[in-house]
Formats: C-alpha cells, structure tokens, sequence
C-alpha cells in the first residue's frame, strides 16, 4: 500500500483508522471502540446475523450494568502495563 502509491494513503486512510480503533490494544486488553461505547463496531457481517442478538432494551440494561466493570478493567490494564513498562525502562539505572 505505502509503497507502490505513497500520495494514496488518503484513499485508504478511513479503513486504517476503523482498523486500529476496533483492535484490541496491549495496554487496555479492549478496542477503543468498545472502551467508548460499550460495544463492537458493526461490521458488513453483522447484518447476516441480525436476527440473533438480544432484545435491545436487553442489551441497554447489560450495557449500564457493564460500563463501570470495563472502566474497572481498563485502568487496571493501563496501570499493569505502566508497570510493565517501568520495570524495562528501569531495568539499566542504577539507584
């Protein structure tokens, strides 16, 4: 992609952008996406299986029920991946 056409990275760069906020990210353990809202983005496939998913007042119940446990989980990723990165930045200083 960057090398073959490097001025076409703007073609490309809304797919890039919903790439790196629906993955997984090491320090969280969850997407941006999901961090935000709560949820998955929806994708094409998504549609197929439309039928298959809760009741949406269901799922606006669970949503409530599950925002303050993944703040919970989230700050807890960060901080041990703080940690983490303390221990390798320390690793050669002497004290």
């Amino acid at each position: 992609m960057c090398c073959d056409k490097q001025t076409a990275w703007v073609n490309v760069l809304q797919q890039c952008s919903f790439a790196l906020n629906s993955s997984v990210h090491q320090a969280t353990q969850h997407s941006p996406f999901y961090t935000v809202f709560l949820r998955h983005p929806h994708l094409p496939l998504d549609a197929a299986f439309a039928g298959l998913q809760d009741a949406p007042v269901e799922a606006a119940a669970s949503m409530v029920r599950d925002r303050a446990a993944t703040d919970a989980a989230v700050r807890a990723n960060i901080a041990a991946a703080n940690t983490y990165a303390e221990h390798y930045a320390n690793r050669h200083r002497r004290e």
